[in-house]
């Protein structure tokens, strides 16, 4: 593959983490004029017009994995795009809820196609320290594109509701980027990679990738009620240590390959580490300065771990798996943000303390006890590599 070539195809195919992870989040900024608008709808259901297509998502993610080992990729990337956008730009054009509610169905079945493919397509065509870099950049991307989204979501909502879905209009020009620069990726096997058995590794993957978000989403939806028990600010204060934790992972992204190389070997109980001191640090915070700061820590470092649990999994697998490890993974990222609720009204009932604020205590002591079992391992066996 030429320069040139090579130029165009990265950005093509960082493009398409612009659109993924906080695609159904995007208007969450505007579910209050939603709800004006549709006053015969309850909270819950204006709430499942931000929530309904991670739901979607799931079962999606594994029919990319299974249209893959049956049609060209490029062909499912491409369609997966025009889904997504049919059914985003669906929403400002929606009559009633029920409606709406179905326009995010369809963008939701997008998501699940074109999500495994955007990380996927990184291994597909590149190696060694550039396909590590590009990890890095790819979460910096989901970052970006969500702040941006969020930022221009509520601004456009303040004229109509309609408008805030507008912001779909990010998938056309992905869209054409990746029609005109992202080819068929190299054909690694025959096409029965779909009944290949994953390597155990992957599931091993899985299950730290369900942990990481269980744990990371006890911040975003519970923000707003600690600052308000806590008596340190209102929804404003709140959507901005939000804001910080998202920053803090576009950061992440950029330099996690010096953030690799600076912690060596002992990446990952570092990067756990740097978590447990956030959730301490939102425990013990008596001003909103240390909110904002633990906020940024905790995406900091969960933003480092994402790109470097795919990466495991990218070099784990054949080229041929990769779609279908990626699927595996990127479910867990919902099941995580879907379970991350329950399990903090366990802690809370288990305890009998249902404060946010002892909440954050016990992730942070769990957190403690994860960094002292991988800070051993890593120790003894020297089992990250620094590329």
């Amino acid at each position: 593959m030429n320069s040139k070539y090579n130029r165009s195809l990265q950005p093509a195919v960082l493009s398409l983490s612009l659109l993924t992870v906080m695609a159904g989040a995007a208007v969450s900024p505007a579910l209050g004029v939603i709800a004006e608008a549709f006053p015969q709808a309850g909270r819950l259901t204006v709430q499942f017009v931000a929530t309904l297509p991670a739901l979607v998502m799931i079962p999606f993610l594994f029919v990319s994995s299974w249209l893959v080992s049956h049609f060209p990729k490029r062909k499912i990337l491409l369609t997966g795009l025009l889904i997504y956008m049919a059914g985003g730009l669906g929403g400002a054009a929606s009559p009633g809820i029920s409606t709406l509610l179905l326009s995010r169905v369809v963008l939701g079945t997008g998501v699940g196609l074109v999500m495994p493919l955007s990380i996927a397509l990184i291994p597909d065509f590149f190696e060694g320290k550039e396909r590590a870099k590009l990890m890095g950049m790819s979460s910096s991307s989901n970052m970006l594109g969500g702040l941006v989204s969020l930022v221009l979501s509520g601004y456009l909502a303040s004229f109509h509701w309609r408008y805030s879905f507008l912001i779909y209009l990010f998938a056309l020009p992905v869209l054409v980027m990746a029609w005109l620069f992202i080819p068929e990726p190299p054909e690694h096997s025959s096409h029965d990679s779909h009944r290949t058995r994953l390597p155990f590794s992957i599931y091993r993957l899985a299950v730290g990738m369900f942990c990481l978000n269980l744990v990371f989403f006890a911040l975003p939806p519970t923000m707003a009620f600690f600052l308000k028990e806590s008596v340190l600010g209102t929804s404003r204060a709140a959507g901005t240590a939000v804001a910080f934790s998202t920053l803090a992972g576009f950061f992440a992204g950029l330099f996690l390959h010096r953030t690799r190389q600076f912690s060596g070997r002992y990446f990952l109980s570092g990067m756990l580490a740097l978590m447990a001191v956030g959730f301490f640090t939102l425990h013990w915070s008596l001003a909103l300065w240390m909110v904002f700061g633990g906020s940024f820590l905790i995406g900091f470092a969960n933003r480092s771990l994402y790109p470097y649990v795919f990466l495991k999994a990218s070099n784990s697998v054949p080229g041929k798996q990769t779609v279908k490890a990626m699927a595996v993974l990127s479910s867990m990222i919902y099941l995580g943000q879907f379970t991350s609720p329950v399990f903090l009204a366990f802690l809370g009932r288990i305890f009998n303390d249902p404060a946010i604020r002892f909440s954050y205590l016990v992730i942070g002591i769990m957190l403690c006890v994860a960094v002292s079992i991988f800070f051993i391992k890593e120790f003894f066996y020297d089992s990250i590599s620094t590329e």
